[in-house]
């Protein structure tokens, strides 16, 4: 299991710690949220925090992550620093999606289109409108949480491990503990981990 995650670690290095792929993914969260950051909007759900994670509504609705995080680290503090460290975090959360790719694909693509994919769903208006209309509500999280599911989960299931039983329950064992933050987080990542696994079983 360990020989797993040095792997892992490893290859996320070698992909994501390079001056091309942090800037051009800085550069990317720069533009295409540097506007949303210094004209913010106010929607519902901002003006609703205590209902959410005072008394907790939040977990009642199955998003549990967040309300335990507001505990130890409190959300409730400047909209500009807490919606900026969210960014941050999706940043990191999209080049675990880099890695994920790059367990599926490995050199076969070249790293310019690691680089693109992180761009592209970086900058997803989608995904900006978390930003836009309300609270950030563990999305950007979730989504890292998801990646780290899926890449357990294909490694649980890859065929050189197979015979190291150990490794593959502890791998299948942690993607499950991933994927209930996930859905903790957002119960709509459910989805993207079940659309995942399935693409990732049809190329291997």
């Amino acid at each position: 299991m360990i020989r797993v995650i040095k792997e892992g670690y490893r290859d996320w290095k070698k992909l994501c710690f390079n001056l091309p792929f942090c800037g051009g993914l800085l550069l990317m969260m720069c533009v295409s949220y540097a506007t949303l950051l210094h004209n913010p909007t106010i929607g519902i759900d901002d003006t609703s925090f205590d209902v959410y994670y005072e008394e907790g509504v939040s977990p009642a609705m199955g998003r549990w992550v967040l309300f335990l995080l507001n505990k130890f680290v409190p959300l409730n503090y400047n909209p500009y620093m807490v919606e900026a460290v969210g960014l941050l975090v999706f940043c990191i959360s999209v080049s675990i999606w880099c890695l994920v790719f790059y367990k599926v694909f490995g050199e076969r693509i070249p790293r310019g289109g690691y680089l693109a994919f992180g761009c592209a769903m970086l900058s997803n208006s989608i995904l900006a409108e978390v930003v836009v209309w309300y609270l950030q509500d563990g999305l950007y999280v979730g989504y890292g949480l998801a990646a780290l599911s899926v890449f357990f989960g294909i490694q649980a299931f890859e065929k050189k491990d197979r015979t190291k039983r150990s490794t593959g329950w502890i791998s299948l064992g942690l993607s499950a503990v991933f994927l209930t933050a996930a859905a903790g987080c957002y119960e709509s990542l459910l989805l993207v981990w079940g659309i995942s696994m399935l693409a990732a079983f049809m190329v291997f």
